[in-house]
């Protein structure tokens, strides 16, 4: 049952994989949840989210990503194209009103949250930096965790 399951006690589960996808590379980061939400309340077991990072070459020396596609349903994305500053891991903004500055952060490790709205959950850009969670590569599974 969901017995008022909300969180994971023991962290969250993340899963990553790699590979080139029509000429950019491709970095998908699932993470999975053992309850699935429906308007804030648990309504099955078992749910996936994910981001896709598209990169441009990782072998260069300065890759660039080039999108972000985030799940916001079972089977739809949202893709943001354009990387804003906030949404990577240590902007902050600094100062009083009127003299406000832009403090920059990591150029690589972007932000997540897990959102809400309406009835189903969905994948977003955080507005701060959280935890860092644990990543569990492909390449790192068992094979009969792969064959799964």
């Amino acid at each position: 049952g969901n017995d008022a399951c909300k969180y994971s006690i023991q962290g969250s589960q993340v899963y990553g994989r790699a590979g080139w996808y029509r000429d950019l590379w491709a970095i998908m980061y699932t993470w999975y949840f053992p309850k699935g939400f429906f308007a804030d309340f648990a309504s099955k077991r078992h749910d996936w989210q994910n981001v896709v990072v598209w990169i441009n070459n990782p072998d260069l020396e300065w890759p660039k990503i080039v999108g972000v596609s985030m799940s916001n349903a079972d089977s739809e994305y949202t893709t943001k194209l354009e990387m804003m500053a906030y949404y990577f891991s240590g902007y902050r903004m600094e100062g009083t009103r009127g003299y406000r500055r832009s403090i920059y952060g990591s150029a690589t490790s972007l932000r997540f949250a897990y959102e809400m709205i309406l009835t189903s959950p969905y994948l977003d850009f955080a507005d701060e930096d959280g935890e860092y969670q644990s990543l569990i590569m492909w390449e790192q599974l068992t094979d009969a965790a792969r064959a799964a």
